[in-house]
């Protein structure tokens, strides 16, 4: 039984919310109690950082909670929710959990069984993810003046993450306002490359405009995701092919939280490629 037919069977009279995209559900510090559960639609949680950016922790969709530890621990919000598209939840009140467990403890634990399920599958994904980003940060720190040769490697973390057959990243040329192919990986057979090439300059455009669309995969084969620092500049692209069938929720989260890193490596790359242009000039002046 999943966790929706378990809260409609514990709860006759459970509420539902719909929110637009965009609306805050609640935010960091909040005192509200509540759980949702999403009936459709995506919602983004994310964490307000000392530096004053916001970390995205996670965008959820159907299926997912979210709220579940103000309702069992009582204590404050710890992060912020806000809706990615219009949103349709199912909302559990901490007073009616409370009376839950004094008149029905048995569909109470049952319910609390499924909730703890949910907390340990993503705390599975955590270790999964801290993995990743400790073998990227190795990857980027490894041969940080040859960008190719190191986003080559990381194609290969995506491979590994995500058991997609091909992989292509892009570079978004300031110049040119075109996106540059930088790295293919092994394998990648020529329909691919092509296909990606012809249609990177669209779906660039369609991130550059969407700054809260993090990716984009409506064909299920294709995954495509920017390339952005924490201000929300774009940088590139980063394409994924899986032609046996679609990526998963771990999968795309995973791949995201790769390419949420590879910011730091182009900057690094321009900074280093500015330097050389200016000791050229200089070089240049006084030979003159």
């Amino acid at each position: 039984m999943d966790l929706q037919e378990i809260l409609k069977d514990s709860f006759t009279d459970l509420k539902e919310a719909v929110f637009k995209a965009h609306d805050v559900i609640f935010k960091d510090g909040d005192e509200s109690r509540e759980m949702y559960f999403i009936i459709d639609g995506k919602v983004k949680i994310s964490k307000q950082m000392r530096n004053g950016s916001s970390k995205v922790l996670a965008i959820l969709s159907k299926g997912d909670i979210f709220g579940e530890g103000a309702l069992l621990s009582g204590d404050s919000r710890s992060a912020s929710a806000e809706s990615v598209t219009d949103v349709k939840v199912l909302v559990l009140k901490a007073e009616d959990f409370k009376k839950l467990q004094a008149e029905k403890s048995d569909a109470a634990v049952k319910l609390l069984m499924k909730i703890v399920q949910i907390v340990n599958n993503r705390l599975q994904y955590v270790n999964m993810e801290l993995l990743t980003l400790y073998e990227v940060a190795r990857i980027l720190s490894s041969a940080p003046d040859d960008l190719g040769m190191t986003f080559s490697e990381i194609l290969k973390k995506f491979s590994e993450v995500t058991d997609c057959e091909e992989a292509m990243i892009f570079l978004h040329n300031a110049s040119t306002e075109k996106e540059d192919m930088l790295v293919v990986s092994e394998g990648s057979g020529s329909g691919f490359v092509s296909e990606a090439a012809s249609n990177a300059s669209e779906i660039a455009k369609f991130f550059r405009e969407n700054a809260g669309e993090r990716y984009k995969n409506e064909d299920g084969k294709l995954l495509w995701i920017p390339i952005r620092d924490f201000a929300g500049k774009y940088f590139g692209l980063t394409v994924l092919k899986n032609s046996e069938g679609s990526f998963d929720k771990n999968e795309i989260k995973l791949a995201l939280s790769i390419a949420d890193q590879l910011s730091t490596a182009v900057e690094r790359h321009y900074r280093s490629e500015d330097d050389k242009e200016k000791v050229m000039l200089k070089q240049e002046t006084v030979d003159f």
